[in-house]
C-alpha cells in the first residue's frame, strides 16, 4: 500500500468538505421528506393534479434515497478520516489524487479504476 500524500491541511479542508455536504444533504432529506409525507389534498378534484402530485413524490423519495446513500458514502468517509484508511483506493491500496477527493471527498478509488 502507498502513502497518501495529502498534508493536514488538505485533510481538514477535506473533512470540512464533507461535513459541509452532509449538512446539506440532511436539510435536502429533511425538506424532501415533507413532500413525500404530505397527505392528498382531499380538494384535488382533477386528475392531472393529482398525477403531478404523486409524480413530484416519487420523485421526491428518489431523492431522499439518493441523498441518504451520499450521506453513508460520506459518514464512512469521516470513519475512514479517524481510522487513517482515508486517500486509500479501496481496490488498488494506492493514494487518491487530492484533485479527485477535491470534487469527490468521499472517493472509495481512484478515477481509473
Amino acid at each position: 500500500m502507498s502513502e497518501v500524500d495529502i498534508t493536514p491541511d488538505q485533510l481538514q479542508e477535506l473533512k470540512d468538505r464533507l461535513t459541509s455536504k452532509r449538512q446539506e444533504l440532511a436539510k435536502l432529506v429533511k425538506s424532501l421528506s415533507e413532500v413525500t409525507g404530505t397527505k392528498h389534498d382531499c380538494e384535488i378534484l382533477d386528475v392531472g393534479d393529482s398525477a403531478s402530485l404523486n409524480e413530484m413524490r416519487v420523485r421526491a423519495a428518489t431523492l431522499i434515497k439518493q441523498h441518504n446513500d451520499t450521506m453513508s458514502e460520506i459518514d464512512a468517509a469521516l470513519i475512514r478520516m479517524k481510522e487513517r484508511r482515508y486517500g486509500v483506493s479501496e481496490t488498488s491500496g494506492e493514494p487518491i489524487d487530492y484533485e479527485r477527493l477535491l470534487v469527490i471527498p468521499w472517493a472509495r478509488t481512484a478515477a481509473s479504476q
